[in-house]
């Protein structure tokens, strides 16, 4: 492959990455709160309130993959973050796998400024793993105007490895650049 052809492919994943993340944060924060339920946990296959977090894929498990650009999208899931100790703040995380590049985005709705000298950011990690540190995902950025104001997101992407064993999402609140996360105030888990 041709170092030019290489570069319009990494523009042409990043682009759909953008996109992606764009349309779900647009999608899920239109969606009045009435409709969502953003104080619990989502729930798979019938189970009870209050069981193991757990997600629902959106695509179903014998259904033709979708493509995107002319790549096959792997798999797709989206949960709902649940807020640590109360308080009306809600959030969400959609994962992907397209193309062989893992995207994850991570958004919250109603969080107040940070502290001065904090800041938010989303981690992911193998659930009940201690063995495997968090990897940390990025820091929340908050957009000011225009139809998503209001809203923290960050959007992350890995071309090495595919993470999927990383199913638990948490947001916290910390000091700038913080190596480990402290004070979680989202979290959720996508499904095995």
């Amino acid at each position: 492959m041709q170092q030019g052809q290489k570069k319009r492919i990494i523009v042409t994943t990043i682009v759909i990455a953008a996109i992606i993340a764009l349309g779900a944060v647009i999608g899920y924060f239109s969606t009045p709160d009435a409709q969502r339920d953003t104080n619990a946990l989502p729930v798979n296959n019938g189970e009870e309130p209050g069981s193991s977090p757990k997600a629902t894929s959106s695509t179903a498990k014998n259904a033709p993959l979708p493509t995107v650009g002319g790549d096959i999208v792997e798999y797709y899931d989206k949960i709902i973050l649940s807020p640590v100790g109360g308080g009306r703040i809600s959030g969400e995380a959609v994962r992907s796998l397209t193309g062989g590049v893992y995207i994850l985005r991570v958004s919250a709705k109603n969080l107040p400024s940070p502290p001065t000298g904090q800041e938010y950011r989303a981690w992911i990690k193998i659930p009940d793993d201690a063995s495997e540190p968090p990897i940390p995902v990025g820091a929340l950025a908050k957009f000011l105007s225009g139809p998503l104001a209001g809203i923290s997101a960050v959007v992350y992407t890995n071309r090495t490895k595919d993470l999927k064993r990383y199913r638990e999402i948490i947001v916290t609140r910390q000091p700038l650049n913080a190596e480990k996360p402290e004070g979680i105030i989202l979290r959720g888990g996508f499904a095995e």
